[in-house]
C-alpha cells in the first residue's frame, strides 16, 4: 500500500470529516438519541482526525440503561429506509463502562461503508466532563504539523491493521512528542511495561 502524500492525507481527514457531519445531520442521528439519553458525538468526527469512516457517540442515561428504551431508539432508527442494518451489543457483564452500544453498520454513504456507534452508559458528571474535557485538549493542543503526525499514524496503524486505539495515538503526538512509526511503537512498549 503507497503512502499518501501530506495533501492526500490532509485530504481525506476533510473529506471524511465533512460526510461524516452531513450522516448526523441526513439521519437527525442526535435528535433522535437525545430523546432517550443525553448523546454527545466523540471521537476522531468531532476532531477532523479521521482515517476511518466511523462516527461515534456516548449517551448517557440517569440510572441503568433500559433495555425497553434501548430496543425503542433502535427500531426508530431502523425506521429509516437508508437505515439497512442495525447491531445492538450486550455489555452488561463486562466490567461497568458501557451497558449497550447500538451500530449502524454497515451504512452506506458516497460509496463509502460507514460504522456508527451509539455506546449507552450510567451518567456521572466524571464521564461527562473528562470525554467533552479530553477532546477540547486534543483540538486544543494541535498545529498542523501535529495533526499531520497523527493522521499518518493512523493511517500506518490501519494499513497494518494494528489493534492501537486513537487515544494512544493522541496521547503519543500531544504528550509525548512522537514524530514517527518506531517512535509510536516505543512508547506504547513503555507504557506496557508500568
Amino acid at each position: 500500500m503507497e503512502t499518501p502524500s501530506n495533501q492526500e492525507l490532509f485530504s481525506l481527514s476533510e473529506k471524511l470529516f465533512q460526510e461524516s457531519q452531513e450522516i448526523v445531520t441526513d439521519l437527525n442521528l442526535l435528535s433522535i438519541a437525545n430523546r432517550y439519553s443525553e448523546c454527545h458525538q466523540i471521537g476522531s468526527s468531532v476532531m477532523g482526525l479521521q482515517i476511518d469512516e466511523d462516527i461515534d457517540f456516548t449517551c448517557y442515561v440517569e440510572n441503568k440503561v433500559s433495555v425497553e428504551e434501548c430496543f425503542s431508539f433502535a427500531q426508530e432508527l431502523v425506521m429509516n429506509p437508508k437505515v439497512e442494518l442495525l447491531r445492538i451489543k450486550n455489555f452488561l457483564t463486562k466490567v461497568p463502562y458501557y451497558q449497550f452500544k447500538v451500530y449502524i453498520d454497515p451504512y452506506s454513504y458516497k460509496g463509502r461503508q460507514w460504522q456508527i456507534a451509539f455506546s449507552f452508559q450510567v451518567k456521572s458528571q466524571q464521564l461527562v466532563s473528562g470525554e467533552v474535557e479530553k477532546i477540547e485538549w486534543v483540538k486544543s493542543r494541535l498545529s498542523d504539523e501535529k495533526k499531520l503526525t497523527i493522521l499518518r499514524l493512523k493511517y500506518l496503524v490501519k494499513a497494518q491493521q494494528l489493534k492501537i486505539p486513537s487515544a494512544t495515538i493522541y496521547n503519543a503526538v500531544l504528550e509525548n512528542g512522537v514524530s514517527d512509526f518506531t517512535g509510536l511503537q516505543n512508547y506504547i512498549n513503555s507504557h506496557e511495561t508500568k
